[in-house]
């Protein structure tokens, strides 16, 4: 909670001048029509985060749409002579303008325009990122895009605030105290008791079940593509898509410090949580 406090008050995604300004450094023979501003610095289907759509970004199916905002465009239809050369021409352009340009994901493919696929055509897929100053390029071309596929699309995100960071840590750091704390009282009420225990088990399993869902795949997806900016905080705990798993570990988790706070009887007869 901390980290995306800090992010939602960070500088927002660029605007549509400041797209068009990059767009005609890099991309200087293509025209731009309608360019999609961000709404939000962090957004679910492109849309802000409401009460009304909380329900869906909660929801194991589309939580993970639940992401970093980005503002850009997309170019339609077949590409003029050269297709080829947009995605290596792009990249020139981005380094002649002071951009940093990561290795790009290329796939070489032949696909086809008609039903029958009578004339194949060789094709080129090519993703990139890059990044200058506080500002992340993602770019994609289509060497040989049908008259209804996009060509080239270019968008624009904002690099995490500088507050990102030592919020998250001072915010995890006094989440641990406070943890320590809570978990010191629970474990003094509920000894001899194992219902409180069986809870605090079932509330280990399910968010620590997220971290070994998430940190490895994080890592391995962090290995094998570049990224100028990392993902966020939460994401690593493989949230929000599992979401409802983390609900269920804190709901056991509240029922464990209700049976903690209920007053029991040891063996002995001393009174849990009573000085002996």
């Amino acid at each position: 909670m901390a980290s995306w406090v800090a992010w939602t008050n960070g500088k927002p995604h660029p605007d549509e001048a400041e797209v068009r300004g990059v767009l005609s450094e890099v991309l200087p023979d293509y025209e731009f029509a309608d360019i999609a501003v961000a709404k939000d610095i962090f957004a679910f289907y492109s849309q802000p985060l409401t009460w009304e759509n909380l329900s869906s970004v909660l929801a194991p199916a589309d939580g993970g749409e639940y992401e970093l905002g980005s503002s850009g465009v997309g170019l339609l239809g077949a590409p003029p002579i050269g297709g080829a050369e947009a995605a290596p021409k792009l990249a020139e352009r981005l380094r002649a303008t002071g951009w940093r340009v990561y290795p790009p994901d290329v796939t070489e493919q032949v696909t086809c325009h008609t039903k029958l696929c009578d004339t194949p055509v060789p094709t080129t897929y090519t993703s990139g990122v890059a990044r200058r100053g506080d500002l992340v390029l993602n770019y994609f071309v289509n060497s040989a895009a049908g008259p209804e596929e996009t060509f080239i699309s270019v968008s624009l995100q904002r690099m995490a605030p500088a507050s990102v960071w030592p919020a998250g840590i001072v915010g995890g750091l006094v989440g641990a105290v406070l943890a320590w704390l809570v978990f010191a009282w629970a474990s003094r009420r509920s000894a001899g008791g194992s219902g409180a225990t069986a809870c605090f088990a079932v509330t280990m399993l399910c968010w620590w079940g997220l971290a070994l869902l998430g940190i490895p795949s994080s890592i391995a997806h962090l290995a094998t593509q570049p990224h100028p900016q990392w993902h966020p905080l939460w994401e690593w705990l493989a949230l929000p898509p599992f979401a409802p798993l983390f609900f269920l570990g804190a709901a056991s988790a509240v029922l464990g410090l209700l049976l903690a706070a209920v007053p029991t009887r040891r063996p002995d007869g001393a009174l849990a949580g009573t000085p002996q």
